[in-house]
């Protein structure tokens, strides 16, 4: 297989009850020399091995039925139906028989038909756009239909600092870093950052709300709930199509602060960098408001700090370093939670909530399910030094 093709993840079922598999497999198994072990009988299988083959059937399922509705998606061939067969469509809904490197190449040339014949379809959609600029996970878009649509996308969405900071991206790789500073300061300028990653989420859901998935086999939910992943495999069980939903949605939405990361951070070129402070705080804090993605939000309140300097009182710096903590403090028990510590659980409709709203909501909301302040508590520090560091826990402050 080509490793530069990427990994798409199904739904987490599999790895888990492989992982639980393996650990229950006697060591012999792995012993190529070992004598070969009698035929077992139905009653001697282990339960967990049962469960894995139910599940490897149950997965094939989904996936024929979700590539027979992707099919019938783009046969209706409005433009939102189009784009939504390209999204859906991975590597996993590839001809059976085909190699690898074959299937992924007919994979990409479909998808990207069908986003094509998309945009030519509604030029105007700034979700269309948006994919039309950012491409599809695991398949950047070309550098034409990059450029028309970001173009484009600027004129529909002028308001939108997310549109700027790929513009800038795409200056910064050509460099020209006269454009870099005018698309800076327009995404320091815009009132919101918006990476449509709840557009391309409600996209899909629109696209999937006749989809029937195969019911899962209680004894696959059973070993997976109760065993594989207590915190949080629950949270995806009853709706498989949403881990698609919200992986696809993430991929297209997390990257976006990528290109302010880049323009902003410390260079060599430290008078370029002051004269662009101003503008980069501005975006640090509008990013850090408004994106959805932890990580995302993590990042620009992360950068805010380290750019504040003389920009930013102390009284401003400390409600900035109380919001930073604040996120990491959010970090450090959802991953508890998600680990099932102490019987807590991510709650049944989070899947619904990560679409719906974004991943930072979604964590507000199993937090407060499970008991669990959003702020962290008077004291607490978070173990990275550089985190620490950022706090101010090292001056004092």
């Amino acid at each position: 297989m080509n490793p530069d093709h990427p990994v798409f993840p199904s739904l987490p079922v599999l790895a888990a009850l492989l992982a639980l598999v393996l650990a229950t497999l006697p060591a012999a198994a792995a012993d190529p020399q070992a004598a070969p072990a009698a035929e077992p009988t139905t009653a001697q299988i282990d339960p967990a091995i049962q469960a894995l083959a139910m599940a490897e059937v149950w997965q094939r399922e989904l996936d024929q039925a979700l590539r027979a509705h992707i099919d019938q998606l783009a046969i209706r061939g409005d433009a939102r139906s189009l784009a939504a067969a390209a999204l859906l469509l991975l590597p996993d809904h590839a001809d059976g028989d085909a190699d690898a490197d074959e299937a992924w190449e007919a994979v990409i040339v479909q998808r990207s038909a069908w986003l094509t014949a998309a945009l030519a379809a509604d030029s105007g959609d700034p979700v269309l756009l948006w994919l039309g600029a950012r491409g599809l996970p695991g398949s950047p878009a070309e550098p034409q239909q990059r450029a028309t649509a970001l173009d484009e996308l600027a004129r529909f969405d002028p308001d939108n600092a997310a549109i700027w900071l790929d513009l800038m991206a795409q200056a910064l790789a050509d460099d020209q870093p006269a454009r870099v500073d005018e698309y800076l300061q327009r995404a320091a300028q815009a009132s919101r950052f918006d990476a449509y990653e709840l557009a391309v989420g409600q996209l899909l859901q629109d696209a999937l709300a006749d989809f029937q998935a195969p019911p899962m086999p209680e004894d696959v939910r059973q070993v997976v709930a109760e065993q594989a992943a207590p915190g949080e495999a629950g949270a995806w069980l009853d709706h498989p199509e949403h881990a698609r939903i919200f992986f696809i949605a993430s991929v297209l939405g997390m990257n976006a602060p990528l290109p302010f990361n880049t323009g902003c951070k410390p260079s060599l070129d430290n008078a370029l960098i002051v004269s662009r402070r101003s503008a980069c705080l501005a975006i640090a804090g509008r990013v850090a408001g408004d994106a959805r993605f932890v990580a995302a939000r993590q990042v620009a309140l992360a950068m805010r700090l380290r750019l504040a300097g003389d920009l930013a009182g102390p009284a401003q710096v400390q409600r900035w370093r109380e919001d930073y903590r604040d996120g990491l403090w959010q970090v450090e028990q959802v991953q508890a939670v998600m680990q099932g510590r102490e019987g807590k659980r991510l709650p049944g409709d989070h899947s619904r909530h990560a679409i719906a709203e974004g991943e930072h909501a979604a964590w507000l909301h199993a937090l407060a399910a499970n008991g669990i302040p959003a702020t962290a508590p008077d004291g607490w520090l978070p173990e990275q030094a550089s985190a620490r560091q950022l706090l101010g826990a090292d001056d004092g402050g």
